[in-house]
């Protein structure tokens, strides 16, 4: 079976517009069910800049040849936190 890596991030708390009252919610769906399939999840939520360049960071690392890799995100931008 092939490797298989995801990130997934939910950004639904910000500090210069409403919160977004799904994005959290999507992400731990999308979580659990890549779970399900088999990935590894690097999964973060409510994650500012410097918290988002980390996961991608990290997530390209654990990127292997031939491995297969998913990208979930769902909210606006990264809070000014």
């Amino acid at each position: 079976m092939e490797r298989q890596v995801a990130l997934v991030i939910g950004n639904s708390n910000y500090i210069t517009q409403n919160d977004l009252k799904n994005p959290g919610n999507d992400a731990r769906l999308m979580k659990s069910t890549l779970e399900k399939l088999g990935f590894k999840v690097h999964f973060y939520l409510d994650a500012n800049s410097k918290q988002l360049l980390e996961a991608v960071r990290r997530f390209h690392a654990d990127l292997t040849p031939g491995c297969i890799g998913a990208f979930f995100f769902s909210g606006n931008e990264a809070p000014g936190r």
